[in-house]
């Protein structure tokens, strides 16, 4: 059954939540606010790749530039642990493209000063599993050359101090590829897009 708007602010109204918190909400309902899109109940809702695959893929393609992303489906909770005593991955926003690129949204609101070790290693565990024979694939037909790569996009509402001293005016950064100490860049799996506020 679809609820009204008014029944939707009554129920808030009548919630234990925070008055801030519930004026914050009863002005969205009332279209007098827009949720903040690094809110992360929010942004699951909104670009779901599997409720609205056309947002995701619509975000990825502008912020790629490539027109070639097609959505085939969410990646929720794909991720495994490599041993007993692991750490969890949560991803925020995984999807899985047509073309068999695993890609991630991530939404971050604090300024973590750790977000370039925590890209890397959700990064890491996401080439490991596309590095892994799928259902019905044979050991033979997955080698060095033809591991599909990942797309990841952190967009932070607050940027830490890495982000904002550095010297660009650009507010999008591109990591894609490595560059060694004497001017060689090799190719990654990896590529990932923050972008600074």
């Amino acid at each position: 059954m679809q609820m009204s708007n008014e029944d939707i602010i009554s129920r808030i109204q009548l919630s234990p939540l925070m008055q801030a918190k519930k004026e914050e909400l009863i002005a969205i309902c009332r279209g007098e606010k827009l949720p903040q899109l690094t809110n992360d109940t929010v942004a699951k809702r909104i670009f779901s790749p599997d409720v609205h695959p056309d947002r995701y893929a619509f975000l990825m393609e502008h912020i790629w530039e490539d027109d070639s992303i097609k959505i085939r489906s969410s990646a929720t909770n794909e991720f495994f642990y490599t041993s007993m005593d692991a750490k969890k991955i949560i991803s925020d926003i995984p999807a899985w493209f047509k073309d068999r690129r695993l890609a991630d949204l991530e939404m971050q609101v604090a300024a973590q000063s750790f977000i370039d070790i925590r890209t890397e290693l959700y990064g890491s565990e996401m080439v490991m599993l596309q590095y892994s024979v799928k259902k019905g694939e044979r050991h033979s037909e997955l080698d060095y050359q033809n591991v599909p790569g990942i797309l990841m996009v952190v967009m932070m509402r607050h940027s830490p101090e890495l982000f904002r001293k550095a010297e660009s005016p650009k507010y999008i950064h591109k990591v894609d590829g490595c560059l060694t100490d004497t001017g060689i860049k090799l190719r990654t799996l990896r590529s990932y897009y923050s972008r600074k506020k």
